[in-house]
């Protein structure tokens, strides 16, 4: 009896625990994956549509307001760029994500191919905007504070006055110029840092010894 019970002991072995850093990752990339779509989206009509879009918006603003609303906004070409990579980006991630959290094998070479893509995509978004869009944005800002100031010059009946008023408009426009620009500099290093830790922790969950192992042991179907 001993014996039996000596003999059978290999055989009561516990089943190994799952590991769980491919939902955990797979699902962090659904979601990434759908807000980027989402984002993607909304360039994609904002490009397609842009001009519509102020015009609607607009209609029922000041000319001063409508002016700075305008300058504010990016090119439409380059939205609708942004928007198809983003739909494209997203896309890929999704179904690299959803193979992952299915313990698929080729999830590996999606994710790579996505975060790859997405390191070079990140450096030539972020030049583009620090070296075309930003001064853009900048030159149009001052273009529509020139013309409200030389409107409101018109119209003052006190040269005084219009002094005043004009240094007013100057120093408030210049205000919210600052703030946008670096409002929109710190909301990209954001989201460059995220990005590019989430693409860092994948990468070395995919590729690193053991969890590569992992990866290729998973059935393919």
């Amino acid at each position: 009896m001993q014996d039996e019970m000596t003999m059978s002991a290999p055989d009561m072995e516990m089943p190994s625990k799952r590991s769980s850093w491919p939902t955990v990752l797979g699902i962090l990339g659904i979601v990434l994956a759908s807000l980027g779509l989402l984002g993607g989206f909304c360039g994609l009509l904002g490009g397609l549509f842009m001009s519509s879009l102020l015009d609607m918006i607009a209609s029922s603003m000041p000319e001063d307001q409508r002016a700075e609303m305008v300058a504010s906004m990016p090119e439409g070409g380059y939205m609708l760029v942004e928007g198809i990579a983003g739909l494209a980006l997203g896309l890929l991630l999704l179904v690299g994500s959803i193979r992952l959290v299915k313990r698929r094998s080729s999830c590996r070479g999606l994710l790579n191919t996505w975060a790859m893509v997405s390191v070079i995509y990140i450096i030539a978004s972020s030049t583009y905007q620090l070296t075309v869009v930003f001064p853009q944005m900048h030159e149009k800002m001052e273009a529509a504070q020139q013309a409200m100031v030389e409107a409101q010059h018109q119209s003052e009946s006190s040269k005084g006055e219009a002094t005043s008023t004009e240094h007013s408009l100057m120093e408030t426009s210049e205000q919210q110029k600052m703030s946008q620009q670096w409002g929109g500099i710190f909301g990209m290093g954001c989201g460059i840092v995220f990005n590019l830790t989430f693409i860092i922790i994948l990468l070395v969950f995919l590729n690193a010894g053991k969890y590569r192992t992992e990866i290729e042991s998973w059935d393919e179907a």
